[in-house]
């Protein structure tokens, strides 16, 4: 057990607080300085992201324009520089607008085949079931009952990362 004097604890504290306080005034430095550099890059940065936003917008028009460009049997296209393609997102089960969840269950309840894909015992809509058996089912048999199989496809634009050739100057 280390022994010390009220004298020696106080002069500690004083010590603690001192660093606390440099510390402190450190971090807010810091804080500054983050800020300037962020303040400084803002306009290129939100010029870029204006810029590539624009540019992709036309690219997906032309893409969608030009479906005999893409491979067969492909959704992407691979340039020297970067690819671009439609990236399909995973499906999902969603009801009709104006119909409930509820009167689903009821009309799901009543059909000879889609029964089977309510969960049990609170009765609800078993959807990865449904997904799972969505082609087999048919997607006018569902609608009958309000639901709906949604896959949504967004567009992309990625740069080939290894290419080193392209012409980009990084201000220092």
């Amino acid at each position: 057990m280390m022994t010390m004097t009220r004298t020696e604890a106080e002069a500690l504290t004083l010590e603690i607080v001192q660093a606390s306080l440099r510390k402190a005034e450190a971090e807010n430095a810091r804080d500054l300085a983050i800020a300037k550099v962020e303040e400084e890059f803002l306009g290129k940065i939100d010029e870029c992201t204006v810029s590539i936003a624009e540019k992709t917008e036309k690219l997906r028009a032309w893409a969608e324009a030009s479906p005999d460009e893409f491979p067969k049997g492909k959704k992407s296209i691979e340039f020297s520089c970067g690819t671009i393609g439609f990236r399909d997102h995973p499906a999902k089960v969603e009801k009709l607008k104006k119909i409930s969840w509820e009167n689903i269950v009821a009309s799901m309840r009543a059909h000879k085949i889609l029964k089977a894909f309510l969960r049990r015992p609170q009765l609800e809509v078993n959807k990865e079931a449904i997904l799972a058996q969505r082609k087999e089912l048919g997607l006018e048999v569902l609608r009958e009952v309000g639901i709906l199989i949604k896959q949504d496809t967004t567009f992309f634009v990625e740069p080939n990362a290894e290419d080193s050739d392209l012409d980009v100057k990084v201000p220092a």
